[in-house]
């Protein structure tokens, strides 16, 4: 994007004199960039300064020229409005899809199945909020773990909108229990209210997170496909609850946590499954085809919805003349040496039967063996491009999905060190450009 060897201004000169240019160079060089892509898919979300000022960014993703998956930030705005759902989804387009943020719907119905067992975990916030206030309490617990020959760590503090904050917190007070209870046993025994029981309700229920926690930094990454996994995912995560449901062994809080958890997973996700961008884009992941579906009906339901839309898919060879390319008309030279051959070929491929070359090109993908898990889908259509051309452009329609909001997420987290005490009277207008600029010139 930048020329070989430019070096990036300071922030001082970029606020002042460069700013204005840089970013509109910035602007073209996206542009260019976008011109020739087939689809993308916007993420957004809304974020509060600390001068109490609202902004919203929207960020793009897509398949290039190479079928990578990119990101860039084509909006950042001041936003007075709410941050409502429907306040935001006035700035965008009523035609767009929509498709709610997976990682964030994880979080709530994790929150949802945490109110179980509210009380314990809030004796939990309460000793982890005692060693963020007292340095001296700190220290003891450092030396403490130090004395017992652990590793030293910090407790984590639990935040209701920090995703996978709440395992976080329970499995590091787990690992360094007992410190913990030393130290507390000291210098303040007072909160050393929790029952041998909760410590064991404690442990099964980091269990229960740890596959919410894994789901969602897997779902969260931008540089990978996430769309085809959804339905994967939420399947894997019912099972894993079911197996904490109704188990006589384990405690009761543990019991209805589970239930809770898998009566929400149902609600939220089992529609995915009747979503028609979601099932072509599991078909089309070469990792999945048929094996990413629960059963045959489904299966066939997507394969259905994918052959109606590749048979009205256009590339450039589709508008040649039927003549041509049946080689109907007077021949010569190597024309009349290759005919034979050119209509065998033309009969198996479907020739300029549009409907039947994209049936043919479905068939052949998934005939084709399965990709493994580990590797990298776009890499494998990348090399097959000019082989499926009519699935390649429902490629880029379907796998550019990303599931989750998290990379608008990351450019707020960015924001903090942008906008700082030091340089609070940023204008609303200077904010936005370097917020662009951030992002898109790394």
């Amino acid at each position: 994007m930048l020329a070989p060897g430019y070096v990036l201004p300071s922030r001082k000169s970029v606020s002042n004199s460069l700013l204005p240019q840089l970013y509109e160079s910035t602007v073209d060089n996206i542009k260019n960039k976008l011109k020739n892509v087939t689809a993308v898919c916007l993420t957004t979300d809304a974020w509060t300064s600390i001068n109490n000022e609202s902004y919203v960014a929207v960020t793009a993703h897509y398949i290039d020229d190479d079928t990578k998956m990119s990101s860039i930030l084509i909006d950042c705005q001041h936003f007075t409005a709410k941050h409502t759902a429907v306040e935001m989804s006035s700035l965008l387009k009523e035609q767009w899809r929509h498709f709610p943020c997976f990682a964030h719907s994880i979080n709530l119905i994790v929150q949802s199945g945490l109110e179980t067992v509210k009380l314990i975990l809030n004796k939990v916030k309460a000793i982890v909020e005692y060693f963020k206030r007292s340095t001296y309490a700190l220290s003891r617990l450092n030396e403490i773990q130090t004395q017992g020959g652990y590793s030293v760590l910090k407790l984590k503090q639990d935040c209701p909108t920090k995703w996978n904050s709440t395992y976080d917190m329970v499995d590091r007070i787990l690992k360094i229990k007992d410190p913990v209870l030393s130290t507390l046993a000291i210098i303040n025994n007072d909160l050393n209210t929790i029952t041998f029981d909760e410590w064991n309700v404690l442990k099964v229920l980091c269990q229960i997170l740890k596959i919410f926690y894994d789901v969602t930094n897997e779902i969260s990454s931008e540089n990978y496909i996430s769309i085809s996994k959804v339905t994967i995912f939420s399947r894997a995560m019912v099972n894993y609850v079911s197996g904490f449901t109704n188990n006589s062994i384990m405690p009761t809080e543990i019991c209805s946590v589970a239930k809770i958890l898998k009566d929400k997973l149902h609600l939220r996700f089992d529609q995915l499954e009747n979503n028609e961008v979601v099932m072509q884009s599991i078909l089309l992941d070469p990792r999945f085809k048929k094996q990413g579906f629960p059963n045959d009906q489904k299966y066939q339901s997507a394969y259905q919805s994918l052959s109606r839309k590749v048979q009205i898919v256009s590339i450039g060879q589709d508008a040649q003349e039927p003549e041509a390319t049946l080689g109907i008309g007077p021949l010569s030279g190597p024309e009349i040496i290759w005919k034979d051959f050119d209509t065998r070929v033309i009969a198996v491929s479907g020739g300029s039967n549009v409907t039947v070359a994209g049936i043919l090109e479905l068939d052949r993908y998934i005939a084709e063996p399965l990709l493994k898990r580990t590797e990298d889908p776009l890499v494998w259509w990348n090399e097959r491009k000019l082989i499926y051309p009519k699935l390649y452009q429902l490629v880029c329609r379907r796998l550019c999905i990303v599931a989750t909001s998290v990379p608008c997420e990351r450019i707020f987290s960015k924001a903090g060190m942008v906008l700082t005490e030091r340089w609070s009277r940023l204008t609303i207008d200077k904010v936005e450009k370097l917020l662009f600029l951030n992002h898109n010139l790394d």
